[in-house]
């Protein structure tokens, strides 16, 4: 009888920490490598859709960004680091460190659907809104 009350014990030790390894590896819709589509209502160029961010599960953010500037081929023209948090009303928050300033630039991320991600970057009539697609 104590066996059998020892494994009904172990099973059920294996079945709850499964369960919150479950919880704990959900992934939010965030998290993945998202591109440049389109800024203030219009679709951007081939090189600018090079333009990535990537959101790490551990509340990091990578970004690439491309230009052809002076020169007839895309390249790639600065990275930059970063964290997101997920804020209480379902939206997102990036903090970016600018490389040139103290203080980081912030955007406001929803989330319309899985595979298209909303930016607005400063005020909605003011700002830039960006459209970004997973990848």
């Amino acid at each position: 009888m104590k066996k059998f009350l020892y494994i009904i014990g172990i099973i059920l030790s294996l079945i709850s920490c499964t369960d919150n390894q479950d919880n704990n590896t959900k992934k939010d819709p965030i998290i993945g490598k998202w591109y440049l589509y389109s800024q203030n209502g219009k679709e951007v160029s081939s090189c600018k859709k090079k333009n990535t961010t990537d959101f790490s599960p551990s509340g990091e953010a990578y970004i690439e960004t491309y230009s052809k500037s002076n020169n007839p081929s895309c390249q790639l023209i600065s990275n930059y680091q970063g964290n997101w948090l997920k804020n209480q009303d379902g939206t997102y928050t990036l903090k970016i460190k600018d490389q040139n300033s103290s203080i980081p630039i912030i955007a406001i991320f929803n989330l319309e659907n899985t595979n298209t991600l909303t930016i607005i970057n400063g005020s909605p009539t003011v700002g830039v809104n960006s459209i970004l697609k997973k990848i």
